[in-house]
């Protein structure tokens, strides 16, 4: 331990100190120490968990204080989480994606333990649905007869919530359905909301804001947390996504926010970065200075049938 010198209060350069201590004398020099130090040593602290900066406080409004509120952020331990409700909501439900990738992906969560075994699935849709059929519908990709987690049970989970994107009685009631699912849970402990939004772009910033002011706020204020996660596309271009950015960033955190792209969590493209940077052919070529265009090419045995707003 090397004693280093300090500037004192008033500013002024005090003596250097090079007196070099055994570690056993370092707390009666520092007591008889004259001048200001600090101790120089080799002990290194755990790095503070990483944050995303938080918008101004004028963009989003803090919660009311509430005394028994349970703080719930990304520091919660997974056995805290499994305890208390949590409702999935998914806008645009009865579409393709929540057909082929959303709910086989919260089967297969629930049957690995990630997701609470009563989770609460509410579908949101515009036109109204019977709850068999469309079950029968949009759960058709859902295995059978895995050991973990029957079908029929994870299909007890899902409800249908039929409302507009732009009303606020439509939210209103969907509040009021998903806190009467929180006040039977068994833990009696605030509920837990994650909102998917696989709906077109033009109305990501309507369904936000409604949220944010119909749904979200109640379960903020007694302590359960609120994720919006937001399907592709995400703007067109640059100037598109900054005026969607802007949009979610007035009503949730930058915290609360999940931008999703299945396609870029593929292996296949995950794997891009690597075959570059490791192949000393492609690592010097791979530049604006030698590439004039990109295509990307979807090579799939389905169509665009009813997706072609998308592409």
């Amino acid at each position: 331990v090397q004693l280093c010198p300090w500037k004192m209060s008033s500013g002024e350069p005090v003596q250097p100190a090079t007196k070099r201590l055994r570690l056993g004398e370092m707390k009666d020099e520092l007591t008889r120490s004259p001048w200001p130090t600090k101790v120089v040593s080799r002990t290194v602290s755990p790095m503070p968990p990483l944050s995303s900066p938080s918008p101004p406080a004028s963009a989003v409004p803090a919660p009311p204080p509430h005394k028994s509120a349970l703080v719930v952020d990304e520091r919660t331990d997974h056995a805290t989480l499994h305890s208390m409700p949590l409702s999935v909501v998914i806008f645009g439900a009865t579409g393709d994606l929540a057909r082929k990738k959303l709910f086989p992906s919260l089967f297969q969560l629930c049957a690995q333990g990630h997701l609470p075994r009563q989770l609460n699935i509410v579908g949101y849709g515009r036109s109204k649905v019977e709850l068999a059929a469309f079950i029968a519908k949009q759960c058709v990709h859902v295995p059978e007869g895995d050991a973990r987690l029957s079908k029929a049970d994870f299909c007890s989970r899902i409800s249908f919530h039929a409302g507009s994107y732009d009303a606020s009685s439509s939210y209103q009631q969907l509040h009021a359905l998903l806190s009467a699912r929180e006040e039977t849970h068994p833990s009696r402990r605030p509920g837990n909301r994650l909102f998917f939004l696989s709906v077109p772009p033009t109305v990501f910033g309507t369904v936000a804001e409604m949220i944010s002011r119909n749904v979200r706020a109640p379960a903020v204020a007694r302590g359960g947390f609120t994720r919006l996660m937001i399907e592709k596309p995400f703007g067109r271009d640059s100037a598109s996504f900054e005026q969607l950015n802007q949009l979610t960033a007035a009503h949730f955190r930058e915290s609360q926010l999940f931008r999703v792209d299945h396609y870029l969590g593929k292996e296949i493209l995950l794997n891009i970065p690597t075959l570059r940077w490791a192949n000393s052919v492609f690592e010097p070529l791979w530049s604006r200075e030698h590439i004039e265009t990109v295509q990307i090419t979807f090579k799939e045995d389905l169509g665009t049938q009813g997706r072609g707003g998308y592409f």
